[in-house]
């Protein structure tokens, strides 16, 4: 049937069909320009490098995030080879990687530095999709910088721990919950005598003479397990080669993701010198005290008889004392004055006189006088020959009526008498 054959009407359905089929296609089509115009506002907005290149190495399309990551503008990104925008120490990685895409394999996970317009670099994670009918590749690449900084601090981070680890001078050791050997220092090693892998098939109950699990079991529950650390302490540990040697140490606890525990780690430190140095001390502290108290028994002992010869020399002035007061109660008796004259220091000592002012004197003849105008010192002096005058050889120590202080007692003086 020709249009000449159609009816009027069928030429306004088939007007209409056609007009509804265009509606159709005008729809898809908006829709399809929507979508890409979402697609763009996605791509525009999305914090992740988004790019069209070509085979021939250029780029053909890049998102706004290559400007706001990396500094280039979207001219200057699609004017340079994407080779010149990855960091020359890369090149050989990406090279290979790129390589596969002619073949039609897509790559994930390829990581390179791509260089930022400011001269820094910016570690991107690509995952490429070749299109190789169209000739073209899809990338998309996260910035992974702040990762890597991460794990580049962690890495040093592990480092530093782990020479830390290992030039420590106390012993550090893991365990498991059952006080299986997991993890420990060289100085821990060094500290028993045993190789590592003799270590790692053993338990630190092992290492540990029996008559201190208990103490150590009741730390571990009482202490580490209730708040995750215990207090310093004391125990023993037994070497490779049998020898028992003391340790201080103290245990901490490590506990997984639930917070529920799983492992021990502690700190362990030989104090054999430490125990040798205090029992040095005790040692020369007893000796002390005993030095001490042998010294005070010989000056309680020296005291006594001090005491003793000063009660005898009490004894011996006091029997003095009564001497003398008989002699002079004698002399008084007698009726004879007695006198003691030292030169040295001046001192004369006069005894009472029965009749005052009268004195026997021997002369420079050996003769018997009395005088009675010897009152001092002085007065005798005059009755002294010259040359035995104090500065004329006389003595220095001269008395009447006797010897006093060793020296003979009668010396020529100048007098009368019959």
């Amino acid at each position: 049937m020709n249009d000449q054959d159609k009816t009027r009407e069928q030429l306004i359905a088939e007007l209409g069909e056609m007009r509804q089929r265009e509606t159709d296609q005008q729809r898809r089509l908006a829709r399809s320009q929507q979508r890409e115009t979402d697609q763009r506002q996605i791509n525009n907005s999305l914090p992740v490098l988004i790019a069209t290149a070509g085979l021939d190495g250029y780029y053909k399309e890049v998102n706004p995030a290559f400007e706001r990551l990396l500094g280039w503008s979207e001219q200057e990104s699609l004017s340079r080879p994407f080779f010149e925008f990855i960091h020359p120490d890369d090149h050989a990685a990406a090279t290979e990687r790129f390589g596969r895409l002619e073949s039609g394999e897509p790559i994930t996970d390829f990581v390179d530095r791509n260089i930022c317009k400011d001269g820094s670099y910016r570690w991107i994670n690509w995952t490429v999709i070749p299109v190789p009918n169209r000739g073209v590749i899809f990338g998309i690449g996260h910035d992974i910088t702040d990762r890597k900084q991460a794990e580049t601090a962690l890495r040093a981070s592990e480092a530093k721990y782990r020479r830390l680890y290992q030039s420590i001078r106390d012993g550090v050791v893991t365990v498991n919950m059952d006080g299986r050997i997991q993890q420990f220092n060289e100085a821990y090693c060094q500290m028993l005598g045993y190789s590592p892998d003799e270590l790692l098939a053993l338990t630190y109950q092992d290492l540990t003479p029996s008559r201190w699990h208990s103490f150590e079991a009741a730390i571990v529950r009482d202490q580490v397990v209730s708040r995750k650390y215990s207090n310093t302490y004391e125990k023993e540990y037994r070497r490779q080669d049998g020898t028992i040697f003391p340790v201080e140490l103290r245990t901490y606890l490590i506990t997984d993701e639930n917070g529920q525990p799983a492992a021990m780690w502690g700190i362990v430190r030989d104090i054999t010198e430490r125990k040798q140095a205090e029992a040095a001390l005790r040692q020369a502290r007893d000796e002390l005290e005993q030095r001490v108290k042998e010294r005070t028994a010989e000056l309680r002992e020296s005291n006594a008889l001090l005491q003793a010869e000063v009660k005898q020399r009490r004894a011996a002035e006091e029997q003095l004392r009564a001497s003398q007061e008989r002699f002079e109660l004698a002399v008084r008796g007698v009726g004879v004055g007695i006198w003691d004259w030292d030169i040295r220091t001046g001192i004369v000592y006069y005894s009472p006189l029965p009749v005052p002012g009268e004195y026997l004197i021997v002369d420079g003849s050996g003769r018997l006088i009395v005088c009675n105008e010897v009152n001092d010192a002085e007065d005798y002096r005059r009755l002294l020959f010259i040359e035995d005058r104090p500065g004329g050889g006389a003595a220095p120590a001269m008395g009447g009526y006797g010897d006093t202080m060793g020296y003979p007692g009668s010396y020529p003086t100048y007098g009368s008498g019959s």
